[in-house]
């Protein structure tokens, strides 16, 4: 649903790249356009939702995929 993936949106784009200001400006589209879409599930929302989240943050992930690395980080705790 929606509101699950807006869950998602505040929680993994803290971890998106943030020095770009167009990204960044697109991460709060995201939120904006999925909590409408969440409240209010019409076609003008969809449509604004797909123009203003969806088709830029597929453009961001690609420039992720191909111009980023991805730094993994783990913690283990061992119990004896």
């Amino acid at each position: 649903t929606y509101s699950q993936q807006l869950d998602i949106m505040n929680r993994i784009f803290e971890y998106f790249p943030q020095s770009n200001y167009e990204y960044r400006l697109t991460y709060e589209q995201c939120k904006m356009t999925t909590a409408a879409m969440a409240n209010n599930p019409t076609s003008d929302n969809f449509q604004r939702y797909n123009e203003q989240c969806k088709i830029p943050l597929s453009t961001i992930k690609t420039t992720i995929d191909s111009q980023y690395t991805v730094k993994v980080s783990a913690i283990a705790n061992p119990s004896v």
